[in-house]
């Protein structure tokens, strides 16, 4: 529901965060903001992340950010205890700590369905890989950049497991990531603990969680153009979804219309759209990517070729060329999608994109945009 809310449902959340794929994740911060992720950390118990929002910027839900394996384990053993947080103990004498409820039951348990789910995390790491179980298990692996450590953490209705791989001087490893390293560890030590129990029982869906088809592709509800159908988990108290729009029958013709922001990429892949007159496309150009007042950072570990900006362009139907003015430099885009990629260059620069059609320019919006030079080399740089 939330990322319908944010125009996010061109991917599924469940493939998203199945797969450990980063461009929704970053995409979803970008619209609630760092600072709402970084309060909720902090009261999952993660002491470290005491810097303010603007030190971590969108990297901070790739993991941008120091935490220990105690705090990250523990956080999970929240969302186990269907949201109920409390303090680690580590003496069975121990006092029960005090116990808050900081996710409803609810989410908890939709997220755990996904994070168990061994077809949705087919795309990213096959049917064959150690997080796959007889029984149920929700895990979740992590890289961090260049390979310098990864994770795997996860839990059965009983145990609660975390993972680290890597060097303790905090040299990187050859290309260990997380389902190779911490990945069949944590899969060993589940394995092992539920067959000393002879057994595991289920996760199980509290109440107030239903299953409702969607369309596989737009994650709306089916309409009767739709192909392909698939069941996913709904709170019971969520909004009634929209009916799909991208199957449509125009014209005696099935089309999957996609929305404006993908058309230019639809037919560039051969995808058939509806003519120019039944496509109820508006007659705007918009800029799709960089965001107004996006910043970047030269690497100056890479050579200057291979560090360009990819621009992006949602065109009028019947566009023929896009030109593209950044700063004082002219770059002509005449094939769709009319995308371009242009050399980074340290300064502040304004984007607009002009789109040309049979029947005059029309001019989207111009951004602003900010390229400041990287670290020099030899420094060094954390994820």
């Amino acid at each position: 529901a939330v990322a319908r809310r944010l125009g996010l449902d061109e991917q599924r959340i469940r493939e998203a965060l199945a797969c450990s794929y980063n461009v929704p994740v970053v995409r979803l911060l970008e619209q609630l903001g760092v600072a709402t992720l970084l309060e909720r950390l902090r009261n999952l118990g993660f002491r470290r992340l005491n810097e303010r929002p603007e030190h971590y910027g969108l990297g901070l839900t790739l993991g941008a950010g120091e935490v220990s394996l105690l705090e990250l384990t523990n956080a999970y053993r929240c969302l186990a205890r269907r949201g109920s947080f409390s303090l680690p103990t580590y003496q069975l004498e121990s006092e029960p700590p005090a116990t808050r409820t900081l996710i409803p039951p609810g989410v908890s348990a939709i997220l755990t369905h996904i994070l168990s789910d061994a077809q949705a995390r087919a795309a990213a790491f096959g049917l064959d890989n150690p997080l796959r179980f007889d029984f149920d298990c929700a895990v979740k692996t992590g890289t961090s950049k260049g390979y310098r450590d990864n994770w795997a953490v996860g839990f059965t209705p009983i145990y609660v497991v975390g993972c680290w791989v890597g060097n303790f001087d905090g040299t990187a490893m050859r290309g260990v990531s997380g389902i190779d390293g911490a990945g069949p560890i944590f899969h060993d030590i589940v394995e092992h603990l539920v067959q000393r129990d002879g057994g595991s029982p289920e996760f199980g869906l509290p109440p107030e969680v239903e299953s409702r088809a969607i369309c596989s592709l737009s994650g709306m509800s089916p309409g009767v153009q739709c192909p392909h159908r698939v069941s996913e988990l709904f709170l019971k108290s969520s909004r009634s979804l929209s009916t799909c729009n991208f199957h449509r029958s125009i014209g005696g013709n099935a089309y999957t219309v996609y929305p404006p922001l993908y058309r230019n990429w639809a037919l560039a892949q051969g995808i058939p759209q509806p003519p120019p007159e039944q496509a109820s496309t508006r007659d705007i150009t918009s800029i799709a990517y960089p965001d107004d007042g996006s910043h970047f950072r030269l690497d100056a570990h890479l050579r200057g070729q291979h560090q360009a900006l990819h621009l992006k362009v949602v065109c009028p139907v019947g566009t023929r060329r896009v030109d593209w003015q950044i700063g004082n430099t002219l770059l002509r885009a005449e094939q769709a999608p009319f995308d371009q990629w242009w050399p980074l260059q340290v300064g502040s620069y304004q984007v607009q994109a002009t789109a040309w059609t049979s029947h005059g320019a029309v001019a989207s919006q111009p951004i602003h945009i900010h390229v400041h030079p990287g670290p020099q080399r030899g420094s060094s740089s954390s994820k």
